[in-house]
């Protein structure tokens, strides 16, 4: 029996910053990948992970066959926004 995918507390935020930059977000109910992201004109598959998350064993084994950049694992924004070749903003400073 399959149970329904249970997403990470982490990815509200991410996909929050991949829209901020201009990016397409799909949610997948997929095995391999919980994120589908278009961004100029190019796809990426993106598997968010928690702090302590761990691979699944058919994710680690489409890695190892398409290789770890074509299916990344993300924990953090500033991860999830360089696998689309983009930086995080920098904080404003506030001056005194």
């Amino acid at each position: 029996m399959r149970y329904a995918n249970r997403r990470d507390e982490n990815e509200p935020g991410i996909v929050e910053a991949l829209h901020k930059v201009g990016a397409q977000v799909f949610h997948l109910n997929d095995e391999i990948a919980d994120l589908a992201v278009r961004f100029r004109n190019q796809w990426f598959l993106i598997e968010v992970k928690g702090e302590r998350g761990k691979l699944t064993f058919r994710q680690s084994t489409a890695r190892s066959v398409v290789g770890n950049d074509a299916l990344p694992v993300v924990k953090t924004i500033d991860e999830a926004l360089k696998v689309l070749g983009q930086r995080a903003p920098l904080a404003r400073q506030r001056t005194p």
